[in-house]
């Protein structure tokens, strides 16, 4: 049987490809991510600081209705974790409270999805298509690879060393596709649920905007 080193030699592409995409993905959410956490601890000190200001202005000013439009949507963007336009904020309220919609499945979709009256636009360009075919196989292509090299390392070793290889390999690609890779993928199914759930109760301002992307699988919520 060939050792872990030989598999790993024998083998190299497939580790380099899977490391290469784990790699630029990771890179590409995690400085999303502390972009947005950088962005809420400026949310909490600004909201703090128009209450502050609310105090000392007159009710009657025009200032003060300027700043508690400004702390409407300071109040939005603590409680959600969205931080958006108060005509916006209201339509994803709206939204929510139909009740299909969790608060984390707003935060995927809100860049997507514009007021438009009493009914929401929809909104998925080129780019973001293309975004979403990435997701999608480079999802499949990081699964499949990892299995595959972790049933060449299990065969290679059957021993306890072998076994917690195969099992880490797995595991870390699971973990980059549902918390890194995948996420383009996992909005654009959230994008298309929201979009079926209104169209069925005519509340899509664009109903023949084609908002299904080729290339991908896309579920059908209805059936």
């Amino acid at each position: 049987m060939e050792k872990l080193p030989e598999l790993v030699t024998t083998h190299w592409y497939v580790a380099v490809a899977i490391l290469a995409i784990s790699i630029v993905s990771a890179l590409l959410k995690l400085s999303i991510s502390v972009f947005h956490t950088h962005e809420e601890w400026f949310v909490r000190r600004g909201f703090k600081r128009l209450l502050l200001l609310k105090k000392h202005v007159n009710a009657d000013s025009p200032i003060a209705g300027f700043l508690n439009k400004r702390i409407e949507e300071e109040s939005f963007a603590l409680a959600s974790g969205i931080r958006t336009s108060v005509e916006k904020s209201k339509m994803l309220v709206k939204l929510y409270q139909l009740d299909f919609m969790t608060n984390a499945q707003l935060k995927r979709v809100v860049d997507n999805l514009q007021p438009a009256g009493d009914k929401i636009k929809f909104e998925l360009s080129r780019f973001e298509k293309f975004e979403v075919i990435y997701s999608f196989w480079a999802s499949l292509f990081l699964m499949g690879g990892s299995i595959m090299l972790g049933i060449l390392i299990l065969v290679g070793n059957l021993n306890w060393l072998g076994i917690l290889a195969s099992l880490a390999t797995m595991v870390t690609a699971y973990l980059l596709v549902t918390r890194f890779i995948g996420l383009d993928f996992q909005k654009y199914k959230t994008i298309y649920f929201c979009w079926q759930m209104l169209e069925a109760q005519d509340l899509v301002a664009n109903p023949d905007f084609k908002i299904t992307t080729r290339f991908v699988y896309t579920p059908n919520y209805h059936e």
